[in-house]
């Protein structure tokens, strides 16, 4: 596991949040439905070889999604929850117990760092806006194998182009950065 800062600077980590926050995913439909909806994308049921997959859960907070790509993964899939809260991934591991499950501390823009196994499929659900998207696209880039599919979803207002609701400087229009990556690569 990646050593981060100290706890204090762990804001997942504060105030009983990760067992407020697995509550949350657990009792309110909506973490389970975008994590099946980004399943699909990934994972259709059509491609051979779901059932052995080996999947990243990136930004994997508490496990929700990581229990949703299990339930669809054959005796042989393997998911991979990487998370930068040490206090969120000890929640995750210790309600999500399947062995087809391991957990990895590190930020989403190092995960390239952290993770030894190439993966088929990478999903971020309702995180990729806490990253800087450029490096975490590179790092997801380098531990996908050809052909591997990146879904994540964000809130609509990260998409604008103009900034209005956020600090230009932090946080770039996610549309800009794969403009920038696009051309870039392209």
């Amino acid at each position: 596991m990646e050593t981060l800062p100290a706890p204090a600077d762990d804001s997942w980590g504060q105030d009983d949040n990760p067992r407020r926050y697995d509550a949350f995913a657990r009792e309110y439909p909506s973490y389970r439905e975008t994590s099946r909806d980004l399943i699909d994308v990934v994972l259709p049921s059509a491609d051979a070889g779901v059932a052995d997959a080996a999947v990243l859960d990136l930004a994997c907070g508490t496990g929700a999604t990581t229990r949703e790509i299990l339930a669809v993964l054959g005796p042989d899939g393997r998911v991979t929850g990487v998370d930068k809260s040490a206090a969120m991934l000890g929640v995750a591991a210790s309600s999500t117990t399947d062995p087809r499950a391991t957990w990895i501390q590190a930020r989403a823009e190092r995960v390239d760092q952290h993770v030894t196994e190439q993966a088929d499929a990478v999903i971020c659900n309702s995180a990729i806006w806490q990253t800087d998207f450029a490096a975490t696209a590179m790092a997801v880039r380098a531990v996908m194998k050809a052909g591997g599919r990146f879904a994540f979803n964000v809130p609509i207002d990260f998409l604008d182009e103009d900034g209005s609701h956020r600090s230009r400087e932090r946080y770039p229009s996610l549309l800009s950065e794969m403009r920038a990556i696009a051309a870039h690569d392209y």
